[in-house]
């Protein structure tokens, strides 16, 4: 099997199980990839299948999604406590003060996570509160 990687990301354009030489390059040409970033070789099943290579990992489009689904179920699930403790402070519980503001801390850092460019590559979830 042939395939066809960007050399700027390692990431795969094409793969072809009878391609002949060159067909995966001038595809990925065609494309509009430049030539000089491309590379066309032979490759084992084994080598497809590895699933430490640089085709087999998700793209930055799926580590986005995944992280913002994540912090959306983080903020969904923080959004319980911090509406009880909402509700206590209106009714006069100011015991309820400290519990509203660390949820309330909590929800603002997830929300500036987003702010740092590539974040969600490694996202650095902020502690829960403690309640």
């Amino acid at each position: 099997m042939r395939i066809c990687i960007q050399k700027s990301t390692g990431k795969l354009i094409e793969m072809q199980s009878d391609a002949t030489e060159g067909t995966l390059i001038q595809n990925a040409v065609n494309a509009g990839f430049p030539l000089d970033d491309i590379e066309e070789r032979e490759i084992t099943p084994e080598e497809w299948a590895d699933p430490n290579a640089p085709w087999n990992q998700p793209s930055d489009e799926a580590l986005q999604a995944q992280a913002e689904a994540t912090r959306q179920a983080l903020f969904a699930e923080n959004d319980k406590p911090l509406m009880m403790y909402m509700r206590r402070l209106f009714a006069g519980d100011e015991t309820a003060r400290a519990g509203f503001e660390a949820c309330n801390a909590y929800a603002e850092a997830l929300r500036a996570m987003n702010d740092t460019p590539g974040w969600y590559k490694d996202p650095q979830w902020p502690p829960k509160p403690e309640i």
